[in-house]
């Protein structure tokens, strides 16, 4: 049986249970609106400014960095994972991998342009696809450590834009599984 612990409603344990979220989540946005930025860039004339800077860029890259150096050997990113009750989150188990937010940094890596088993990041994104494929259950609830639903529809986003750039058959079964 698992034993249910409230999280303190202080603001530093709300910071310590979204230490990785967040991150990942700003990576993510920033690599999409820099990419957005490449397409836009090219429609814009000399007098307006491009939306892509090199500090950009810079804050991109030390955002993946932070990400990979966060990433546990077997694939995973450990979180807090536990559930929301009333106004409070209930955590029933602590630092562990966590399906959700390691959906989110593997899609922060394919946001920068990254992809499974190439470049700077490809190990990564590989890890962290097995990982992540490894929790599949047979009815396709992709799932572990008690994680829930919410973090099954990353998991699920993550399967659909791995498919369509790799045509991946194990990762196609997944993704039909889980849908």
């Amino acid at each position: 049986a698992t034993t249910t612990m409230k999280t303190s409603k202080h603001p530093k344990s709300r910071f310590r249970r979204s230490r990785l979220v967040i991150p990942a989540c700003l990576v993510f946005i920033s690599v999409a609106e820099a990419q957005q930025g490449n397409r836009t860039k090219r429609r814009i004339n000399s007098n307006q400014q491009a939306f892509i800077t090199r500090k950009l860029e810079k804050s991109v890259d030390r955002g993946l960095k932070f990400l990979a150096s966060r990433q546990d050997r077997a694939g995973y990113w450990a979180q807090d994972i536990g559930f929301k009750l009333n106004t409070g989150y209930n955590v029933t188990k602590r630092n562990r991998g966590h399906v959700g937010v390691s959906a989110l940094a593997l899609l922060s890596f394919l946001a920068g342009g990254h992809v499974p088993g190439r470049g700077e990041y490809g190990d990564n994104l590989d890890r962290g696809l097995k990982y992540l494929l490894r929790c599949v259950k047979e009815n396709g609830y992709i799932q572990d450590n008690g994680s829930r639903m919410y973090s099954h529809a990353f998991a699920t986003l993550l399967f659909a834009e791995i498919y369509g750039m790799t045509r991946r058959r194990d990762v196609r079964d997944a993704l039909q599984r889980a849908i």
